[in-house]
């Protein structure tokens, strides 16, 4: 086998396993589809293989080498992965360590068994698989139960800075072996360095995503308390309007009597004219009736009566269709943040509407024992290029109404799926009656 054959060969054992173990937590996140993304990966890595074989022909350094590999994919990472790309680097630079000390490790095993030779890259890319084999699933299992938070914790800010942390420990560990020599690796200090740096990154890693994942759980819990303290803002005000309506109809029927006698006056002396003024009058007197019956479900009738007066109020068609009954096996506190969240996302979107009319549809229905189905159309100033599942962005971050939405949707085991198009926002929302145990 020639050399550089044997250079290519080296650098697929060492390279490829890594950047597809870097590319599996993003498998849902691809710009393109499967198919596309792995026939351009494939031909990218053997591309920069026979680059990076050929530049070890011509004398190149192997560290200048190395930096020039992952600058380039790096750029492919992010051309490939459509998410932030600081997740993309935090993660990345955790593919990287890991890289690090499986390489290190096999380096010092290689050297130490077969000795040094400037030839011997077969050896080494097979102590390479051996190593890496056992290792990396250990090292990417311990954090893997928390790498869901890469996707759960938004906050340009604060991805902005997070990864910068091991990035630091790893430039420091290269600035410290960039110049190492074969025989500086075959030392027990340089396998003890691998090791201990390998230990420290797990630590990192695991403490940074459980300080995000507790970050993202104190977030949920208090948009939930201020969902809940919404909640019972709403039933308060809906509440001393009923109050108010009370009293003005009591005084109204009080004085039902007088009004009967001017009525009965106008007509003795068949003065329509002045009969048809005063009912007018009176009619516009009365008091306004608060609308009820929306759904058989207290709650959701409270919740909906809410937001079909403030509709009213900013001229926004309201359309309402809910067959709820009275008793589900949904808690109705996660049932008023599902769809007051989801109305108070319409309404919001309704007022920015300039151009036609704006409406707000909303639908929910019962299938089977405890399944609960809402839908809530409504219209919108801006057209989404998204045509699929996503949730909105506020401030730079995902709107914690609708993630409240989607997080209580994963409770139920049901699904909350929002789209926007044709300037119609689409909200769709299934909760199953028994919640997902903790």
């Amino acid at each position: 086998m020639s050399e550089v054959s044997e250079v290519i060969f080296y650098y697929v054992l060492t390279t490829i396993p890594y950047f597809i173990g870097a590319y599996i937590p993003f498998i849902g996140k691809l710009r393109f589809q499967k198919i596309y993304t792995v026939c351009v990966f494939l031909c990218f890595t053997i591309s920069i293989c026979f680059a990076a074989a050929f530049m070890c022909w011509w004398g190149v350094r192997y560290r200048i080498i190395e930096f020039t590999l992952a600058a380039l994919y790096i750029v492919l990472y992010f051309f490939l992965v459509k998410q932030n790309p600081f997740k993309l680097m935090f993660f990345g630079v955790f593919i990287a360590d890991a890289m690090i000390v499986i390489r290190g490790i096999s380096l010092f095993l290689c050297y130490n068994i077969f000795g040094f030779d400037e030839s011997m890259y077969v050896a080494c890319g097979l102590v390479h698989m051996a190593v890496f084999i056992p290792v990396y699933p250990l090292m990417y299992l311990t954090v893997e139960k928390n790498i869901k938070v890469i996707f759960d914790v938004e906050g340009t800010k604060l991805w902005s800075t997070v990864w910068l942390l091991p990035l630091t420990i790893t430039v420091i560990v290269f600035i410290y072996t960039y110049d190492i020599s074969a025989v500086g690796v075959q030392k027990w200090q340089f396998i003890l360095s691998r090791v201990l740096f390998g230990i420290s990154v797990l630590l990192i890693y695991t403490i940074i995503l459980k300080s995000l994942a507790q970050l993202r759980e104190q977030t949920i819990l208090k948009e939930r308390a201020d969902n809940a303290s919404h909640v019972i803002q709403i039933y308060t005000e809906r509440y001393d309007l009923l109050k108010s309506h009370i009293e003005e109809t009591k005084k109204a029927r009080h004085n039902l009597r007088q009004h009967f006698n001017l009525i009965s006056a106008c007509i003795e002396k068949n003065d329509m004219k002045a009969l048809t003024e005063y009912v007018n009058k009176y009619i516009k007197s009365m008091p306004k009736s608060i609308k009820h019956g929306y759904s058989a479900n207290y709650a959701v009738d409270t919740i909906v009566g809410w937001y079909a007066e403030q509709a009213e109020a900013k001229n926004i068609k309201f359309d309402v269709e809910i067959k709820i009954p009275s008793k589900i096996n949904i808690s109705e506190p996660e049932l008023c943040v599902v769809l007051g969240n989801l109305i108070e996302n319409a309404v919001n979107a309704c007022e920015k509407v300039t151009e036609t009319e704006p409406f707000i549809k909303i639908r929910g229905a019962v299938q089977g024992e405890d399944t609960v189905i809402f839908t809530v159309d409504n219209s919108c100033a801006e057209e989404s290029s998204n045509k699929g599942s996503y949730l909105p962005q506020k401030g730079g971050n995902a709107g914690l109404g609708l993630q409240s939405v989607y997080d209580i949707a994963q409770k139920y085991n049901g699904i909350a799926d929002f789209k926007c198009r044709n300037n119609i926002f689409f909200a769709s929302v299934m909760l199953n009656g028994l919640a997902e145990t903790a």
